[in-house]
């Protein structure tokens, strides 16, 4: 049983990564425990490894300073990095930044930053792999960085691995609502049942893909396709979500009149039962065969 400082209130989320754990409480406080290398609990201990090559670590969850009072909703965990939302949409990462994960070209960062930058929308979800990061716009647009472990960009493998947030291509009109990552594959769960493109859409590798700040307060602005700029899956969902409730009453409505119809025939059940006992009785007082 993990037991946190007194004080800290419930806790509303929770994500495990392969060697350390992140969660968030209602007291409005985001606490990390587990292996410290690489600075995956954001404690600003700039750690790597201690005697011995064996990594720092810390049994019992720590408050991380730099997220106090961030109004944190939602916390997700890499192998090595993590993550977390705030109720505003607003990304805040940190850990090891070998492959990008953490959305900049640093070896690490042990203190979480938030992504900066011209054109980044509001989030609304994310998903962690071991050594990438996917995120959800408020727009249903999918974002991805990091290292494109065969193929989990979604885009044909010219990037090995990206800092820099790039669109999930042609991925909108699936209207995305929830994401997952896996050791090296994505899934999403859509509104929408259409057929899945049976093509690739094919991004152009420049230099500006490639291209990184050495610093996580100056980020690059997204890849952002112009196919994408003018999405409105967000009225869609808005839509979708008032429909379902509407069937949601619907049926609850044909529940109840079942539920009577059923009671009345369970009645007349029972007076038939009565009946028919009634007249076995009746038919054995006159020793007629029954």
């Amino acid at each position: 049983v993990v037991k946190f400082p007194n004080g800290s209130g419930t806790v509303t989320d929770i994500s495990c990564g392969s060697v350390h754990m992140v969660a968030v409480t209602d007291a409005n406080l985001v606490f990390s425990w587990g292996c410290a290398m690489e600075g995956r609990l954001g404690h600003d201990k700039r750690t790597t490894s201690t005697r011995e090559g064996f990594p720092e670590c810390s049994c019992e969850p720590a408050v991380i300073p730099k997220l106090t009072g961030k109004d944190i909703k939602s916390v997700f965990v890499g192998d090595s990095h993590s993550c977390a939302l705030t109720s505003k949409g607003k990304i805040y990462l940190w850990g090891c930044g070998s492959s990008g994960q953490p959305g900049c070209d640093v070896p690490y960062s042990a203190t979480p930053f938030s992504l900066k930058g011209e054109g980044y929308p509001k989030f609304i979800h994310v998903a962690c792999g071991p050594d990438f990061t996917l995120a959800l716009s408020d727009q249903l647009l999918t974002w991805v960085w990091g290292l494109n472990r065969e193929g989990v960009f979604g885009h044909v493998d010219m990037i090995d691995k990206s800092c820099q947030l790039l669109l999930v291509p042609d991925f909108q009109d699936l209207k995305p609502i929830f994401l997952g990552c896996g050791s090296s594959y994505c899934a999403a769960l859509v509104l929408s049942d259409d057929d899945l493109l049976d093509e690739p859409h094919f991004v152009s590798e420049t230099n500006e893909h490639r291209k990184s700040d050495s610093s996580c307060d100056s980020l690059p602005d997204p890849l952002i396709h112009s196919r994408f700029e003018n999405d409105t899956s967000i009225n869609h969902l808005v839509e979708l979500i008032g429909d379902l409730e509407t069937k949601n009453r619907d049926l609850m409505a044909l529940q109840d009149r079942l539920e009577v119809k059923c009671g009345r025939q369970q009645q007349e059940l029972a007076s038939l039962r009565e009946q028919t006992n009634a007249l076995k009785a009746l038919m054995k007082g006159k020793d007629v065969p029954v």
